[in-house]
């Protein structure tokens, strides 16, 4: 546990939560779908389920013809927003 009565992270956990933390501060860290959905696996992890399911939704609405990104994207959407129904295919590629 660290100071704040929070678990440690683990070495990649701490860069992604370096980078969620960079966001927050409305610095451009990430563009990539992949990295999206880094971020959002940070946030998601600090318990800050509304900016993931936020950041979840991009990847899912823009994966840049990453079909794997996209089904796990919608995954943690689902899982995080039980109920919620996503389209078949996002705006833009409708």
């Amino acid at each position: 546990m660290c100071r704040a009565g929070k678990p440690a992270l683990g070495p990649s956990r701490r860069g992604a939560s370096a980078r969620a933390r960079g966001a927050r501060r409305g610095r451009r860290v990430l563009a990539s779908p992949l990295r999206r959905l880094v971020l959002a696996r940070a946030f998601e992890g600090e318990g800050d389920t509304s900016r993931a399911i936020e950041v979840f939704r991009r990847v899912w609405d823009e994966p840049l013809g990453n079909e794997a990104l996209r089904a796990e994207a919608a995954s943690a959407i689902r899982r995080l927003e039980p109920g919620v129904s996503l389209p078949e295919a996002p705006p833009l590629e409708r």
